[in-house]
């Protein structure tokens, strides 16, 4: 069983932008010679890298040796995107999976702390603007919403298990949002 180690050497290596060319040239740097299709093996899992090989990838990948052996938190899977189309790929691929790190570090954190977080109300697929008004009255009250405005929906969203990440990216980055989800109730928004 290689527990996520694939997974989350991509993960990594997308949050620091490097593609596997990338990483293969700096691993060589680091007299760890490597070829890009090695890489890919193992990021899908289909090969072990050694000891040695994850020292190394620890250092250029600036993660903490444990972060490849770590397990047990729910998938973060991001669904939509607020950006521009000036946000190329790449960019994008590198945002989620900073993102995604940050989200698993939050996660890590309340399961140290021993916090259970509220239980987020369950999602409703709406089809017309007619159940969309319907989904958020039922919404409202769930929340014990009034019809008055809402003084902060991050605070509101927080309370009820969101995980909210807040960026400081630069001001002329095209991107102001992302959202997704930790497991398949748990919201996770990115907000730059």
């Amino acid at each position: 069983m290689f527990v996520q180690i694939g997974k989350r050497l991509k993960n990594a290596r997308l949050a620091r932008g490097l593609s596997l060319d990338q990483l293969a040239e700096a691993l060589t740097e680091q007299e760890q010679p490597i070829t890009k299709a090695a890489l890919s093996k193992y990021e899908r899992d289909q090969s072990m890298p050694s000891a040695t090989l994850l020292r190394a990838l620890t250092r250029l990948l600036n993660v903490e040796s444990s972060y490849f052996w770590q397990e047990g938190l729910p998938e973060v899977s991001w669904c939509d995107f607020r950006k521009t189309t000036k946000l190329g790929k790449k960019d994008q691929e590198q945002l989620k999976a900073s993102a995604t790190g940050i989200a698993e570090d939050f996660l890590r954190l309340e399961e140290a702390l021993l916090i259970t977080p509220a239980s987020f109300p369950e999602r409703v697929k709406v089809a017309t603007v007619a159940e969309a008004e319907k989904a958020a009255q039922k919404l409202r009250e769930e929340l014990k919403l009034a019809t008055a405005p809402i003084e902060s929906l991050v605070r509101l969203l927080e309370t009820y298990g969101a995980i909210i990440i807040t960026g400081h990216l630069a001001e002329d980055t095209p991107f102001d949002g992302l959202a997704g989800w930790a497991g398949t109730s748990r919201p996770v928004i990115y907000i730059n």
